[in-house]
């Protein structure tokens, strides 16, 4: 059945191809998503979450090519909060399949998906795909559901450690006694871009394990989480994981998954913060992290640090482009009410009365 399906998708693409499209990318003229107004979708596009599905239409309507998408700017102008294009006019997506084999895995390479994770737990693929291909990729069969991956954010301290002082950590031995020897603690932050020249400096031991990539601008919050690591317990042996180059559920995971199983940390600290996983239950990230507890890891995330960055307020209900109601910024500070268009502004879908 999923040859069958494979060869039909081929078969489109083929047509595609030959249907007259002029220009280097026959392929602008797959996509066909209705936009709100039209009630009826097919049942790939049933597929595709609300987001992904305008943005798709609003690239489209835009002209982006993977030919062009440089030159008009299309990553800058259709990336936002929820949904992430890149210079190629590819969108970020998690596809949830039957199963991350290697027949599933090839069958969506050869359709220009690009593979970052493939999760066997959770049956879930992170990947960067065309923007008109979404539709063909929906239509297979073991594909459950597209929709754009949870991003994360980091908890970024403003305050460089020198030996502690500037936080007031003083070392762990002296009263007590102990200075971390023997313990294998794992970091998950944004990077560690300036530890060579820390290391060289005498800051920080040689010897740390790295793996993954940054996912920072700054790329060196890493860089000061072992510094002040060092500072407290200087005897420990440390490991880090940047879960890079997106912050996403998957990355993080991974990174929790490698530390726990492969450095065989005892202790796990992150300076990560989800803000779209569940609020009622457990969701991918809690269940992976208790699952670490379980086996005996110590767990340490931040709590908070947004200090005067947060918002609350009574819900004041208004409708999205995709129909789903949505809390009204406007209205609730005393303004003017208005439904804020995805992509261009950043928003908050308000689940609860605050947030």
């Amino acid at each position: 059945m999923r040859i069958r399906t494979f060869i039909i998708g081929l078969i489109l693409l083929a047509l595609s191809s030959t249907s007259g499209v002029s220009g280097p990318n026959p392929r602008s003229q797959v996509l066909r998503i209705p936009d709100k107004s039209q009630a009826h979708l097919t049942p790939a596009q049933h597929k595709i979450s609300p987001h992904l599905r305008h943005t798709c239409s609003e690239l489209e309507e835009a002209g982006a090519t993977a030919y062009n998408a440089k030159t008009l700017r299309i990553a800058e102008r259709f990336s936002s909060p929820l949904v992430k294009v890149d210079d190629a006019a590819r969108v970020q997506v998690y596809l949830k399949v039957d199963s991350v084999d290697g027949d599933i895995q090839e069958i969506l390479k050869s359709v220009g998906v690009e593979i970052e994770i493939a999760n066997e737990e959770w049956n879930l693929i992170q990947a960067w795909i065309p923007y008109d291909y979404i539709e063909i990729i929906a239509d297979f069969e073991f594909i459950h559901h597209v929709r754009p991956p949870d991003y994360g954010t980091f908890n970024s301290s403003l305050l460089n450690a020198d030996g502690g002082d500037e936080l007031s950590l003083p070392p762990t031995g002296g009263e007590f006694d102990i200075d971390g020897s023997g313990v294998r603690v794992g970091v998950i932050s944004g990077g560690v871009k300036s530890l060579t020249d820390t290391v060289e400096r005498g800051d920080l031991p040689t010897g740390i394990l790295e793996m993954g990539s940054c996912a920072t601008p700054g790329c060196d919050e890493g860089t000061l989480m072992m510094d002040v690591l060092y500072a407290t317990a200087p005897g420990v042996t440390a490991g880090f994981c940047a879960p890079g180059p997106t912050l996403t559920t998957l990355s993080f995971i991974y990174c929790v998954t490698w530390l726990t199983h492969t450095f065989e940390a005892a202790v796990i600290v992150d300076d990560v913060v989800f803000v779209a996983p569940p609020y009622f239950e457990d969701g991918m990230v809690a269940q992976t992290v208790a699952q670490t507890v379980v086996s005996g890891v110590t767990y340490v995330s931040t709590a908070g640090n947004f200090a005067q960055w947060h918002y609350e307020a009574d819900f004041v209900e208004n409708v999205d482009f995709t129909g789903i109601p949505v809390h009204d910024f406007g209205v609730a500070a005393g303004g003017g009410g208005r439904c804020l268009r995805h992509g261009r502004e950043r928003h908050k879908r308000m689940d609860g009365v605050s947030w």
